[in-house]
């Protein structure tokens, strides 16, 4: 089979497989297939955006789709010890990043504040102030 052809099917199948994900309400999964697709991040982007589930986004969520663009962006060690316990809520213009303890926190600011901040603009397209409080 033709190489460019194989390359457009893995690409409807990787795409399908999205959607229904995005179809049951799982965008955790949807990300995770993403990652392991043969679809560029703006292939993904634009199923999100013209997906029915794309307006019912609320602020509960946005952390849970931050969380989930840095699950990718990170190695799965750095995830589940930096992030995984992490809670954010947005207050106004300031993203509040809350921390399991201090250590964390530090560690946060320390090393992925930037990161994290570049990452909430890009779920968001908003520029948020992000600061890290201890729970």
């Amino acid at each position: 089979m033709n190489k460019i052809v194989s390359e457009d099917i893995y690409k409807i199948i990787d795409k399908e497989r999205i959607k229904s994900a995005l179809d049951n309400g799982n965008l955790n999964e949807a990300t995770i297939l993403l990652k392991y697709s043969s679809l560029s991040r703006q292939e993904f982007d634009n199923i999100l955006l013209n997906h029915p589930s794309a307006n019912k986004r609320s602020y509960d969520d946005i952390w849970v789709q931050i969380l989930d663009l840095i699950s990718i962006k990170v190695s799965v060690p750095q995830y589940n010890t930096w992030f995984v316990h992490t809670n954010g809520i947005i207050n106004e213009d300031t993203l509040i990043v809350f921390c399991k303890n201090e250590f964390q926190r530090y560690f946060l600011v320390d090393q992925y504040q930037e990161f994290i901040e570049a990452t909430v603009e890009e779920v968001t397209g908003i520029k948020y102030r992000v600061i890290f409080e201890t729970e």
